[in-house]
């Protein structure tokens, strides 16, 4: 194995042990791995057998090829904020986007109504604008 994948590796698994907050301790246990070859691994002076890679990549929920690639950091950051959003579509609204639906949440149900109406007439005036 040449030494960069090793190192390469070694980058990825500690970054990822970072932040899942998976300790060489958890790792051992959940592999049941000797600390000194998880450290091993975590240094890049091996690499992990084939069934050990597809174990860890499951432990961290992430492809195990992704465990040697380059554009790991930036694959997971972005896989990340995927779900984050999924889990909070607010994360997608601007700051006066934040401010309209914190102010129609405080409003009146007139208010409220008064709003709906008046941002559904603005939509149709756009598109009959577009239309012609």
């Amino acid at each position: 194995m040449k030494d960069n994948v090793k190192k390469l590796f070694a980058k990825n698994l500690q970054y990822l042990m970072e932040k899942e907050n998976i300790s060489q301790a958890d790792i051992c246990r959940s592999l049941g791995m000797s600390s000194s070859t998880v450290s091993d691994w975590c240094k890049g002076e091996k690499f992990p057998r084939t069934d050990k890679v597809i174990a860890l990549s499951e432990l961290f929920g992430v492809r195990f090829t992704l465990l040697t690639s380059e554009d790991m950091e930036k694959v997971y950051d972005e896989h990340q904020r995927q779900i984050a959003i999924q889990n909070d579509p607010a994360l997608l609204l601007d700051n006066e986007e934040k401010r309209l639906v914190f102010a129609f949440r405080k409003a009146e149900d007139m208010a409220k109504k008064i709003a709906i109406e008046t941002l559904e007439n603005n939509q149709k005036k756009d598109t009959a604008q577009t239309v012609i």
